[in-house]
């Protein structure tokens, strides 16, 4: 079995809900169940890379049942899933997110093992430990009267299946994998990448050196800088124009 990549688009059709276009840095690894009986890891997959979750407002890493794990976003892409809004300290903005499907007919308990599995392989790429595998529970169960019943399989401890039963999993999970995953290749560019080199090639940044952190704020003199520049680039192109 593979990790099979169908990566939600970087403009998706429907906007920050299937994809926010923030980067980040792991520091988690969060368990959910998709509640949804009708679906597996593909179809979830391929909804969210189609813009069809948008409804939910779901952006999720990756998704596994007991045959497949797909990848929806690179991991050092922000998802949209914990439920716990703008909260830099949170889940949305600081956890890749793993869903386990649940559809009729599915094996549940090797669905969870080959989530565990990945969740332990994260785990040691990531450079995190064992106390970084999170329920979607943990994020925001101050916040509701009776908190999120996620993963609701495992905090219900159906035929077995329970929290400390995929932690063990996930715990000797990166010594002997039931199976590997396709290389995940080196990360994707920034999203914005190919903005500053275009930016770069028509002179209108003559430094992109300075813009290297694209994540960071722009002063405002520098943002003026950019204006009057790219204003005279204008100006030049329409007089060569007339």
């Amino acid at each position: 079995m593979e990790i099979t990549r169908l990566l939600t688009p970087l403009f998706s059709p429907r906007g920050e809900q299937c994809r926010p276009n923030r980067t980040m840095t792991p520091q988690s690894v969060t368990i959910h169940n998709t509640a949804n009986p009708g679906a597996g890891a593909e179809r979830h997959a391929a909804a969210q890379a189609a813009g069809n979750l948008a409804n939910m407002q779901m952006a999720v890493h990756y998704y596994a049942d007991d045959k497949s794990i797909y990848q929806s976003l690179e991991d050092h892409w922000q998802g949209w899933h914990a439920g716990d809004g703008e909260n830099k300290n949170g889940g949305n903005y600081t956890s890749i997110a793993i869903e386990v499907c649940e559809h009729a007919g599915i094996d549940q308990r090797k669905a969870f093992v080959n989530a565990a599995w990945l969740a332990g392989t994260l785990c040691k790429k990531h450079g995190l430990d064992i106390r970084h595998i999170k329920r979607h529970k943990d994020w925001i169960s101050g916040k509701w009267p009776k908190g999120k019943d996620c993963p609701h399989i495992l905090l219900e401890g159906k035929d077995g299946m329970t929290w400390d039963w995929v932690i063990g999993t996930a715990l000797v999970a990166p010594a002997a994998p039931p199976h590997l995953p396709v290389p995940m290749g080196p990360p994707a560019p920034h999203w914005a990448q190919a903005t500053l080199d275009r930016l770069t090639d028509a002179g209108i940044i003559s430094t992109p050196e300075a813009w290297a952190d694209l994540d960071a704020p722009a002063s405002k003199g520098q943002t003026l800088a950019l204006y009057e520049k790219a204003l005279i680039n204008l100006s030049e192109f329409i007089e060569k124009r007339l």
